[in-house]
C-alpha cells in the first residue's frame, strides 16, 4: 500500500516531492500515513479500504464524498482549532 501510494503521489503531485511516507494508523475503513512534502511540510494522508463503505445506517456511502466532507471541515475550522497534527 505505501508503494502505490508513494507512486501515485508522485505522479499526480510531482511539486510536492513527498517522502518518508510511514503507516501511522489504521481503522476499520482506512490507513492513515505520514510525510514530509517541500510543499506542505508533515503531511497526513487518510486512505479509505474501500471505495464504498456499508452499515447498519448508510447503504453505501462513497468515501470521496467522507474525505471532501473533512476537507471542507477542516478548512472551515482552521485556524481555530488547527487541523490535526501528523505524527511523528
Amino acid at each position: 500500500m505505501i508503494e502505490r501510494l508513494s507512486r501515485t503521489c508522485a505522479a499526480r503531485y510531482p511539486e510536492w516531492n513527498l517522502r518518508n511516507l510511514v503507516k501511522i494508523g489504521q481503522g476499520l475503513e482506512a490507513a492513515i500515513f505520514r510525510a514530509d512534502t517541500d510543499r506542505f511540510g508533515p503531511v497526513s494522508i487518510k486512505v479509505p479500504f474501500t471505495r464504498y463503505v456499508y452499515d447498519s445506517i448508510d447503504e453505501g456511502t462513497d468515501t470521496r464524498k467522507c474525505l471532501e466532507q473533512e476537507q471542507l471541515l477542516s478548512h472551515t475550522l482552521f485556524p481555530c482549532p488547527p487541523p490535526p497534527f501528523a505524527f511523528k
